[in-house]
């Protein structure tokens, strides 16, 4: 079952990533994000509304995802739930290397389909 939940992430969050990176910021939101999302970077923000003004302010400041690795994954009993963490490199717009990071994402099962419902 590990493996299979790793590929379903996986390709999940490819998903994610392709739309984000084409700037389609409204067919992210709506495909791949639950309606009341939560978004923990800094403050809060709640709801699919705040991960497209999200996506456009990261847009702005010209960094973007180059390599992603999904680490670890897991869901609960009943699979409705589930996590990954993700290790992020990005660049800068010049070019230059910017701090990797790990990020934390649970999704949760609407219609059948695991959407992103809590991002840190």
């Amino acid at each position: 079952m590990a493996a299979d939940l790793k590929a379903t992430l996986t390709a999940r969050y490819k998903e994610v990533e392709r739309l984000w990176k084409s700037g389609d910021y409204q067919t992210l939101a709506k495909e791949n994000y639950t309606e009341d999302c939560k978004l923990v970077y800094g403050d809060i923000q709640t709801g699919r509304d705040k991960l497209v003004e999200m996506c456009k302010e990261y847009e702005k400041e010209g960094t973007v995802v180059h390599k992603s690795e999904i680490l670890d994954v897991s869901a609960s009993p009943d699979g409705e739930m589930a996590y990954c963490v993700v290790r992020l490199e990005s660049r800068k717009r010049d070019g230059t290397d910017a701090p990797p990071y790990t990020n934390l994402i649970i999704w949760k099962k609407v219609g059948g389909v695991y959407r992103v419902h809590l991002e840190k």
